[in-house]
């Protein structure tokens, strides 16, 4: 996933107000979750515009908690986009490397 992408909470959201609530937006900051040497390609660290940092799943164990933010006129969020999205910008590059 590409760093900068703007995100909402999606459709697998059980995070409360963390986002600062329904509506807000956040951004990438770091793909995926390292334990030990591996990095976890189905998560991503969200810096929200209040300022809190977590991570969430975008595919992991079929859980989607982000939606890609479309800020274009008449914008939705589009959840075949996001993973479309995802599987180019992610994925990919890290499943060709091993």
């Amino acid at each position: 996933m590409q760093l900068g992408l703007r995100v909402v909470r999606g459709p697998s959201w059980k995070w409360g107000e963390q986002d600062g609530g329904e509506g807000h937006v956040g951004s990438v900051v770091k793909p995926g979750m390292q334990i030990s040497d591996v990095v976890l390609n189905d998560t991503v660290f969200i810096r929200w515009d209040s300022g809190q940092l977590a991570n969430y799943c975008v595919g992991s164990d079929g859980a989607y908690d982000l939606y890609q933010f479309d800020s274009s006129a008449g914008g939705s969020y589009r959840l075949s986009d996001f993973m479309s999205f995802l599987t180019k910008s992610l994925l990919v590059p890290f499943l060709q490397l091993g």
